[in-house]
């Protein structure tokens, strides 16, 4: 679990460190060819912050996470969803 993104505790954040915080623009592709933009807000070794400029409501449980910056093409599972952030294992 994302603890770090969840809010839990500070013994959360030392299993899942945060990686990097600095916002970094992404990708979801979705199976059907569609992309929608989004900023990766926290990336640890497990997952993902993400936000959206709208509410993600059509994002399927399970998309690629594209993070040109970082090289990084990836399966993500949605964990939460708060309004327009998502929450994503790998």
């Amino acid at each position: 679990m994302l603890g770090f993104l969840s809010g839990s505790s500070k013994a959360d954040e030392k299993k899942h460190p945060r990686l990097d915080t600095r916002p970094q623009a992404a990708s979801a592709l979705l199976e059907n060819g569609r992309r929608h933009a989004c900023t990766v807000e926290a990336l640890s070794g497990s997952g993902a912050d993400l936000s959206f400029a709208k509410t993600p409501s059509l994002l399927p449980p399970k998309f690629k996470l594209l993070i040109p910056e970082r090289g990084l093409n990836c399966w993500a599972r949605v964990a939460w969803r708060r309004g327009n952030r998502v929450g994503v294992h790998f």
